[in-house]
């Protein structure tokens, strides 16, 4: 009997031990061992240092098919996008455009973004822009930082950087698998800082075992506390690693950007009366659209043999010179000038306009393409045209004329005005 009642205890022991076992396999996930918010957050940032710089070529094809062919680089916060566009023939309002070359330089040196543009439908007009950094610029272009997970909130800045800043930040109990690799899963809700316009949730699936590297990124709207993974804003995924020089690096991967109509005021208010109120206001009555099945897909074809890995970079890439006639729009300085020449502040006027008309062509706006097709100005060529020749016409005696025609002409209106008026009154 006490043979029996010892062996009923071993086997009862060995079931609790099993069942807590399986128990514990179920919730923590498979062979992966655990990780804490901490963990993953720390391992994300010692992988992300061993980027100190980033350099390849990509060619990027926007949905109206045009097509960029793109140099890349980074380094610390800096970034840069050096090449061209080749878009085709299509129409604004109904007039139609041929098909032309845009060559650009775009940097980002830490604190000024400098933009050098030359479309060849005005072949003899450069514009440049020194201005702050603009999000709108580079990150709708797929670039390889962005399956690091550095755009996942919008502004510079990286995926460590961003988690960390979060209101809230937690880690799944049970790992995922992509593509054979077992995932640990962490969920940030507020990520981006104190802007609430520009916050998001995120959710990131990062591989441990390859120096932490995400292999999908899922970001939603942060407009409802209640349902931070309601509404569906984009994603990352199909992210490829491959090792250079020793390191995990993101070859090959996509985007998704989810369409959504307008976020629109609750029925019986006017788009101006909701503008009007503060920003936490909006949020609680705002109608929040549903993202549709209809998305943009984005696919960046990485170049593996121009990938430079902490190789350095050259500083001119990040703060590129102007080059001979072209005209520069300093948005810090709220000056506007033409390189190589003088120019007098009538003229300079004048072409701050036709940089303004200019830089509102949504063919130069990369984020154009994310919602709408590519649109052109016809009448943009005739006024630059005019605008830059003008710019080297212009002498000192004749802008002292252009100052002083409107003064002459006041003069000889009052004098008519008041010769008439004493003729009126003797006639009386």
């Amino acid at each position: 009997m006490e043979h029996r009642s010892w062996n009923t205890f071993i086997l009862s022991r060995c079931f609790l031990f099993c069942l807590c076992f399986l128990l514990t396999y179920r919730a923590f996930g498979q062979s992966v061992p655990g990780y804490s918010a901490e963990d993953v957050l720390d391992g994300i940032a010692a992988s992300e240092k061993q980027l100190r710089t980033m350099e390849s070529h990509l060619d990027f094809r926007w949905p109206d098919g045009t097509v960029w062919s793109l140099d890349w680089g980074h380094q610390g916060g800096k970034e840069y996008l050096w090449g061209k566009a080749e878009m085709p023939e299509g129409k604004f309002n109904g007039t139609p455009y041929p098909k032309r070359t845009l060559d650009v330089k775009w940097s980002f040196d830490g604190e000024k973004l400098y933009k050098i543009q030359h479309d060849s439908a005005l072949p003899n007009y450069y514009s440049g822009t020194v201005q702050e950094y603009s999000e709108t610029l580079m990150t709708p272009f797929l670039r390889p930082t962005t399956l690091l997970g550095y755009d996942a909130v919008i502004g510079p800045g990286s995926l460590s950087c961003d988690l960390r800043n979060a209101e809230k930040v937690a880690v799944k109990n049970q790992t995922e698998t992509i593509d054979g690799h077992q995932c640990t899963v962490i969920e940030a809700i507020g990520a981006g800082g104190l802007d609430e316009t520009k916050k998001r949730n995120l959710r990131v699936w990062i591989d441990p075992s390859r120096d932490f590297r995400p292999l999908k990124i899922e970001w939603y709207r942060n407009f409802d506390p209640n349902k931070p993974w309601k509404i569906l804003n984009g994603v990352v995924d199909g992210i490829k690693l491959e090792q250079i020089d020793s390191i995990w690096f993101p070859v090959e991967g996509k985007r998704h950007i989810y369409l959504e109509l307008k976020n629109r005021p609750p029925e019986g208010m006017s788009e101006a009366e909701f503008t009007r109120l503060p920003w936490e206001k909006r949020r609680e009555i705002i109608v929040i659209p549903t993202a549709t099945d209809e998305d943009r897909l984005q696919v960046s074809e990485f170049h593996k043999d121009t990938i430079r890995l902490n190789k350095g970079i050259d500083p001119k890439k990040f703060k590129p010179e102007f080059p001979q006639g072209c005209v520069v729009y300093d948005a810090f300085a709220d000056t506007i000038y033409k390189v190589g020449s003088l120019m007098e502040e009538s003229t300079a006027t004048a072409l701050k306009s036709v940089e303004g008309a200019l830089s509102n062509n949504d063919s130069n706006k990369p984020e154009a393409f994310l919602g709408k097709r590519q649109t052109s100005r016809p009448n943009e060529e005739a006024i630059a045209e005019t605008a830059v020749a003008s710019t080297d016409n212009v002498s000192p005696r004749a802008s002292f004329v252009i100052y002083l025609a409107p003064l002459l002409a006041l003069v000889v209106v009052l004098g008519v005005w008041t010769v008439t008026r004493k003729r009126v009154s003797k006639c009386e």
